[in-house]
């Protein structure tokens, strides 16, 4: 009966203010083993376009062994530009070895600025050798950002080929008294 009190409670304060208060009420119902009940808000939420519930949804319907339809649920969630499903149904397509799909909606997710999307892309850019291509997608993240954010940008701009304007993201580093990027300005020099 208390959990039924507080998964009502739980629902109308999902049904008002979103994603905090929908995870509360689906982790309440997955912990009293009411898996079906759980999924069926995740589904409602990815339906109301409630911005990664589509991640969360096919979290659940995998650990439900579920997995082909958690791939629908993504793919629903991605086409309607959920950056997060974009991700995790390109992760999935990937398992599957659907690498041109993986791909498209890898590219997609860097469109719309994911950051763990141009992290991932540039990681598999970099594997086939094109490096200046991966260098241009993590720079645009972080065109002139710290030397921390810059620097995987520039090491791939210098296996590029292209050491004049790695030079040149370096210095402005320097310049604008970004500390540790004089260690390794004086290295590349």
């Amino acid at each position: 009966m208390a959990l039924d009190r507080a998964a009502e409670w739980a629902r109308r304060a999902a049904a008002g203010s979103g994603l905090d208060a929908r995870i509360q009420l689906c982790q309440l119902l997955e912990q009293a083993g009411r898996l079906d009940e759980a999924i069926k808000e995740w589904q409602s939420a990815v339906r109301a376009g409630e911005h990664h519930a589509a991640s969360h949804l096919a979290e659940l319907l995998d650990r439900a062994g579920r997995s082909a339809e958690a791939g629908q649920w993504l793919g629903m969630a991605a086409e309607k530009g959920d950056s997060k499903a974009m991700l995790g149904l390109a992760t999935r397509l990937v398992r599957d070895g659907d690498e041109a799909q993986a791909d498209h909606w890898l590219k997609h997710a860097v469109d719309a600025n994911d950051l763990e999307a141009m992290r991932l892309l540039t990681v598999n850019l970099e594997k086939e050798g094109r490096y200046e291509e991966a260098a241009r997608i993590w720079l645009s993240a972080a065109p002139w950002g710290s030397y921390r954010e810059l620097y995987p940008g520039i090491r791939l701009l210098r296996k590029a080929g292209k050491t004049e304007e790695a030079e040149n993201r370096l210095r402005h580093a320097f310049e604008t008294h970004r500390r540790a990027s004089e260690t390794r300005l004086a290295a590349f020099l």
